[in-house]
């Protein structure tokens, strides 16, 4: 009987099929040994590794495993391999609408809005009216991103808070009247004469019979005149006029002053009102008797 010894070794490692997946293969004695790339197992090389059981996705990222390897799917905000890098979502244009400014956060970003604006990305109107911000009766309209009071008469100011000096900023009161501002209005001091808010109605005082002594009045615009009957005078024809100033009694006849009127008392041989009428039969008979009574006494003496 004849006995064959196997005293040879065998270089698997020959055959370049032993290790698979990039696996490197060593030769041993009476054997081979694979060193496989991390992401494979197994005496060939020929399992998978599992990747995504040590959690190498990072900041709750999604890992998927895939032959020989692992793939991460970020959250929004993170990038890298793993999803280690913050994305500055700040270097996108317009990131922020409406003016708002944009601030960079750790896989995010948040925005300081412009007053009016409001929302993630300052996107939706703030509508201001709803906080009642007109005062003092104003309206308020809303905006994109504002609004506008629409004020009462006597205010004004972005919230209507401001008063309006009427008295400055135009002539409301007329005819002289004296303007005195107040919250929000004014009032007018008329001048005699003159009423109304603004002092532009003319006062017919006529109405109360001012004239007197049967004086007509006669009302004019911001005051009224008297007509006097004769005899009288003053505003309201109130002052007896003395017609005895005058001298209207002729021929040295003596005036007596009367209310509203006057007399004349005439000398002998003068009548009418002044005493401007001469009576001339009077005269004729003052003469022939002042004569006879001459004759008379020149006879005695002779």
């Amino acid at each position: 009987m004849i006995w064959l010894c196997c005293v040879s070794d065998v270089n698997e490692c020959i055959s370049s099929s032993v290790c698979q997946n990039g696996g490197v293969c060593i030769n041993t004695a009476g054997s081979y040994q694979c060193q496989c790339p991390s992401q494979w197992t197994g005496d060939n090389c020929e399992i998978d590794v599992d990747e995504c059981s040590n959690s190498p996705c990072l900041h709750g990222s999604a890992c998927s495993n895939v032959n020989g390897s692992y793939a991460c799917s970020c959250r929004a905000g993170w990038t890298g391999v793993h999803c280690e890098s913050d994305i500055n979502e700040c270097d996108t244009p317009d990131q922020c609408k409406n003016g708002g400014t944009c601030l960079n956060t750790e896989g995010s970003f948040v925005c300081s809005c412009s007053p009016g604006w409001s929302g993630d990305t300052c996107q939706f109107d703030v509508n201001e009216c709803l906080s009642l911000p007109c005062i003092h009766g104003g309206t308020c309209t809303n905006l994109p991103g504002s609004y506008q009071c629409q004020c009462q008469a006597g205010w004004t100011g972005t919230n209507c808070e401001q008063d309006v000096n009427e008295c400055l900023t135009q002539t409301p009161c007329q005819n002289g009247g004296t303007c005195t501002n107040t919250q929000g209005s004014f009032f007018c001091t008329c001048d005699r004469g003159w009423t109304g808010s603004d002092c532009s109605q003319n006062i017919n005082e006529c109405l109360q019979r001012p004239c007197q002594h049967n004086a007509s009045c006669v009302d004019l615009p911001g005051y009224y005149r008297c007509q006097c009957v004769g005899g009288y005078t003053g505003y309201n024809c109130e002052q007896d006029k003395n017609e005895c100033d005058n001298n209207p009694c002729l021929h040295q006849s003596t005036c007596i002053n009367l209310m509203g009127s006057y007399m004349c008392m005439c000398l002998p041989g003068w009548t009418g009102q002044n005493c401007q009428t001469g009576n001339f039969s009077y005269r004729l008979q003052f003469i022939f008797l002042s004569t006879n009574l001459l004759s008379t006494q020149t006879l005695k003496r002779n």
